[in-house]
């Protein structure tokens, strides 16, 4: 527990940071300052890769500054070549960067891929559909490679990451008993589908005895409560969805100049 709220302290700054980032756009009004603003918090991202190899070992490497700049010519390319928004690879950046957040901090195990499932709705939101399948699938992947908490991964990748992108067709279904009880189909199946894929990987030993120390009506209630927190969720996603439609993107079209 100690170790933990060492971490937490530790990570509190970068979250304290991040958050002013995201006000940024609310309290910087002249254009000039702004464009300055994101100069720097964009530099301040490279730096940081770099401050893991140079600053922490000592050791020369050049590979985070080329990826940098691959990203960014990549990013360039797609947009004025094919019409691809920059949107696409911020938000699936950012999805990964939440999902290695949730592997390090345990409270925040299932509000990151969550948060990653909406953020990826906002890319069907600007982008269309297609393009969020491409952006789930590239969290997805870079997300099972590169999150050293597989199980976030596995979340993200067997229900929270494309549900948001199904919800409006759960939505069509009549009455309303009908679909709460599809949508909790969905649910229980993708997470047995999920686990019956954790005990193909893991030893059965440590799985069975697993089982063994926890009991019956413990795992019926977490099953109880799970179904509860996927209901509540649910409607948190289309609050927020709702929310980002009518007032959030409006504001960040305005800020970053888009029609």
């Amino acid at each position: 527990m100690k170790k933990e709220q060492k971490l937490i302290f530790r990570l509190l700054p970068l979250l304290i940071a991040a958050v002013i980032a995201a006000l940024l756009p609310q309290m910087i009004r002249n254009e000039y300052y702004m464009t300055i603003a994101c100069q720097i918090l964009i530099y301040l991202i490279a730096v940081c890769g770099l401050n893991f190899i140079t600053g922490l070992t000592g050791q020369m490497n050049l590979g985070t500054a080329g990826m940098f700049a691959m990203g960014a010519y990549v990013s360039g390319l797609l947009n004025v070549k094919l019409g691809v928004s920059p949107w696409l690879g911020l938000v699936a950046a950012l999805c990964v960067a939440l999902m290695l957040l949730g592997a390090v901090i345990p409270i925040a195990m299932f509000i990151a891929p969550a948060v990653a499932g909406f953020l990826v709705a906002t890319v069907c939101v600007e982008c269309g559909m297609q393009l969020a399948l491409t952006a789930y699938a590239a969290v997805s992947l870079l997300a099972l490679l590169f999150v050293p908490d597989k199980e976030v991964a596995l979340i993200f990748v067997f229900l929270l990451g494309y549900y948001p992108l199904a919800k409006p067709k759960f939505e069509r279904i009549r009455p309303a008993v009908l679909r709460i009880v599809c949508k909790l189909l969905l649910c229980n199946g993708t997470v047995l589908a999920m686990y019956g894929l954790v005990f193909l990987l893991v030893p059965a030993g440590s799985i069975s005895q697993e089982l063994r120390t926890t009991a019956l009506a413990v795992s019926l209630a977490t099953l109880v409560m799970g179904n509860v927190a996927f209901v509540l969720y649910d409607r948190a996603l289309h609050n927020m969805l709702m929310m980002y439609r009518l007032v959030w993107r409006p504001k960040l079209h305005k800020t970053l100049g888009w029609r």
